[in-house]
């Protein structure tokens, strides 16, 4: 079993950051730089059943349960645009997960990646596309733009 301790403290940043980097793509993937607090909500009641849901002391519930309060940020570099913001949090998405392949068990791994996945479709699906959410299309061609970029990130990570 893989536990925090097998990552250096700069390489559990990058690989603690995945919930929350996950939570901010699939909410700025429509679009707006201001992702609706019902979306994080329901991203985040994913990540929450997960890691309480993972045994006490294993990676999946330390991973899960770091992030919870992390902010994302682009440091000095602000991007010009949603559609560029997602794409830097989506190569960070793929760096991270890169990392955590390289110590996780398969089970591991796949466990983390369902999870993310979850996560993000738990976003996209949360509103529709309409005034305050009441859109009956729930999930807009940026949306499935992200989710389809981060299931290929999410496979093909580190292969």
């Amino acid at each position: 079993m893989t536990t925090k301790a097998d990552f250096s403290a700069e390489e559990w940043e990058k690989v603690s950051a995945l919930p929350g980097l996950v939570l901010a793509g699939a909410a700025w993937a429509d679009g707006k730089m201001v992702p609706a607090v019902r979306e994080i909500i329901a991203g985040g009641e994913v990540l929450t059943a997960a890691g309480q849901a993972a045994p006490e002391g294993s990676l999946v519930r330390d991973l899960l349960s770091a992030s919870s309060g992390q902010k994302q940020t682009f440091g000095d570099s602000k991007p010009e645009s949603t559609e560029q913001a997602v794409e830097v949090m989506t190569g960070r998405i793929a760096e991270a997960f890169a990392l955590l392949k390289t110590k996780a068990t398969a089970d591991e791994v796949a466990s983390i990646r369902t999870t993310l996945e979850a996560t993000a479709k738990a976003v996209v699906e949360r509103l529709g596309s309409g005034f305050w959410g009441s859109g009956s299309e729930k999930v807009s061609e940026g949306e499935q733009a992200f989710l389809d970029r981060l299931a290929h990130v999410l496979n093909d990570a580190g292969a």
